[in-house]
């Protein structure tokens, strides 16, 4: 999902309307008012990275970035582990996870801030 469709859903969600109303549809009045109330709650400073293929070496030095530029970070949310490529060669897939996981744990205690890290296991499980 793209930074802008994310944004949207995250404004549709907090206004309480239906997501079609920002994609198009033709919002009442109402909906209006909820949406300029959504937006004034909102007002946080929110960054979306949607790069393809981001790597934890990336994210870290986006992070360097954003904490000198707007001060400490509160919270870091990867969406989907599995779309991040690994730093280092390793043998296999399932390695280079693993890899992946140790690096944002020792980036959680580089910056002092919680990393949520979404996941899909095997559904052979």
């Amino acid at each position: 999902m793209s930074a802008y469709e994310l944004s949207q859903r995250v404004l549709a969600s907090e206004a309480s309307v239906p997501s079609e109303v920002l994609r198009g549809a033709a919002p009442s009045e109402r909906q209006w008012t909820e949406i300029g109330r959504a937006v004034g709650r909102l007002d946080i400073p929110l960054i979306i990275d949607d790069s393809p293929s981001t790597s934890v070496g990336s994210m870290r030095a986006r992070a360097r970035r954003v904490r000198l530029a707007q001060g400490d970070l509160a919270l870091i949310v990867i969406d989907y582990l599995q779309l991040m490529g690994g730093d280092a060669k390793v043998e296999n897939r399932q390695l280079e996870v693993s890899d992946i996981s140790r690096n944002l744990k020792l980036m959680a205690r580089e910056f002092n801030v919680p990393i949520v890290a979404l996941s899909q296991l095997s559904r052979n499980l």
